[in-house]
Parts: C-alpha cells; sequence; structure tokens
C-alpha cells in the first residue's frame, strides 16, 4: 500500500468510512479524505479494509 498515491489512498478512506457507518453524504466522505489521506498511516487505512464491502453496498445504494 505504500506504492499508492494520496488520490488512490482516498479512494480507499471512502469507503471505509461508509462502511464504518459515518453520517455524511458520498461528497462530503470524499473532501474529507482529500484533506485528511496526508495525515493518516497506511496501517488505518488498510484497517478500514474490514469496512470497504459495506461502505461499497452503502455507497452503490
Amino acid at each position: 500500500m505504500k506504492k499508492l498515491d494520496l488520490d488512490e489512498r482516498a479512494d480507499l478512506l471512502v469507503p471505509g468510512w461508509a462502511g464504518r457507518g459515518e453520517p455524511m453524504t458520498r461528497r462530503r466522505l470524499l473532501e474529507h479524505a482529500l484533506h485528511m489521506v496526508d495525515q493518516l498511516d497506511i496501517r488505518y487505512i488498510a484497517y478500514l479494509g474490514g469496512h470497504w464491502r459495506a461502505g461499497h453496498a452503502r455507497l452503490a445504494g
């Protein structure tokens, strides 16, 4: 995951947070991810992997 650029890391944060139940719109999640991505540890982003499937389902409607 260290080879992922910041945009790719942000793309992983959005479904992770959505799957965790963050009460934000898709646009707000993306804005928040772009703002925070360079401050977050790669291990935290990987931890969110457990929420990606639920997040994808939530975002897909």
